[in-house]
């Protein structure tokens, strides 16, 4: 399934805030470049907006909690 990421990214995000939230899923440590990439996940405190870095792996790891 295709997912657009320009409308779709708050809902991937949103979802996988709730599998941590409820402890649905985790990371385990030898996956380092996940670990680093969601600890440096940012949003713009005025916009909300989400700052496009280096967040390849939470969106894979966010479609990945969609199927």
């Amino acid at each position: 399934m295709p997912v657009n990421f320009g409308t779709q990214k708050q809902l991937l995000i949103s979802n996988l805030q709730k599998y941590f939230r409820f402890r649905k899923i985790g990371i385990i440590a030898d996956h380092q470049v996940v670990l680093e990439q969601l600890k440096n996940y940012r949003r713009n405190e005025r916009t909300g907006a989400i700052y496009k870095k280096a967040d390849h792996s939470v969106d894979a790891l966010g479609c990945a909690a969609l199927a």
